[in-house]
């Protein structure tokens, strides 16, 4: 009977990760396919992200990153793969590291202090990058973020307006619930504004203050408070952009989903995951190479 049930458990592994490899070569949109359409998947209620049609500018991503002071290797694998397609890319920790190049932040390097160094991230990036981008992007250091779909993405949306677009969770006590932080979320440029002059430079005082605590949470309860506009980030079938678990996981049965809290109904097996997918998470180091490869498959093999 044990034989029987590693047999079992070892074939769905393979059977998953067969089928996760199907997803990155065959369904991701990457820059030959055509653009997504701009049909949302439902009516958004008063308060939900709007899309502008009519935007055909190029859309300015300054992508940001907080990084551990250990992870310097992985730190530069991030630049050698999807950091290198943003137009900024600001890499930032507990201290300076000219060797990385690192911004040095006033935070203690720590799991426990996401909060502080997200805050801290966001004033760097309002005093020294605001006019930079039209968008700001944050991922986590296990975070493959495939960045043409992103930029497509978010050309849809009205970057004047206070938008904050993720992948969406709900929460027992916000209304909006929030972004998951591992598969990242992107701000606009009044977002990241709006959270400087009345929560960073109020002292807290409408949220949370210092630095230990989800920063996810965190930052959707002082953002909801200020009427940014949460967005659904699901493509026109229901399928979700920005993947806060592993392939893995997405594919299994669909009661495994319930425990996902997931804003909006969630779907299971293949049908889990958009073809236009913008970001996964978590992503072991080496396996931020396979996924650049595979991200770029189809592009690389139309080439004559």
């Amino acid at each position: 009977m044990l034989r029987s049930n590693l047999f079992r458990s070892s074939c769905w592994w393979l059977v998953t990760l067969i089928l996760g490899w199907y997803s990155l070569i065959g369904r991701i949109r990457t820059p030959n396919s055509t653009a997504h359409s701009n049909v949302h998947p439902s009516n958004p209620p008063k308060g939900e992200a709007v899309l502008n049609i009519s935007s055909s500018l190029p859309v300015r991503i300054l992508c940001w990153v907080p990084i551990s002071t250990k992870s310097k290797s992985r730190a530069q694998l991030i630049q050698k793969t999807w950091g290198k397609q943003c137009d900024t890319l600001l890499l930032m920790s507990s201290k300076a590291d000219a060797t990385i190049p690192s911004i040095g932040l006033p935070v203690e390097d720590s799991y426990t202090t996401l909060w502080g160094k997200t805050y801290e991230g966001l004033k760097y990036i309002h005093d020294h990058h605001l006019n930079d981008a039209d968008w700001f992007f944050k991922a986590d250091d296990d975070t493959y973020v495939v960045v043409d779909n992103l930029r497509q993405f978010l050309s849809s949306y009205d970057a004047a307006l206070p938008h904050l677009l993720g992948s969406r969770f709900a929460h027992n006590r916000l209304l909006k619930g929030y972004f998951g932080g591992g598969a990242g979320y992107a701000m606009t440029r009044e977002t990241v504004r709006l959270f400087i002059e009345y929560v960073y430079d109020k002292q807290f005082d409408i949220c949370i203050s210092g630095p230990n605590g989800e920063e996810d949470s965190y930052l959707a309860m002082c953002l909801e408070i200020l009427d940014v506009i949460f967005g659904d980030t699901r493509d026109p079938n229901g399928s979700e952009r920005f993947l806060q678990l592993s392939l893995h996981n997405l594919y299994r049965p669909s009661d495994y989903q319930a425990t996902l809290r997931a804003f909006f109904p969630s779907k299971s097996g293949l049908d889990c995951c958009s073809n236009e997918t913008i970001s996964f998470h978590p992503v072991k180091d080496e396996q931020l190479l396979e996924y650049h490869y595979l991200v770029n498959y189809r592009q690389l093999g139309t080439h004559k």
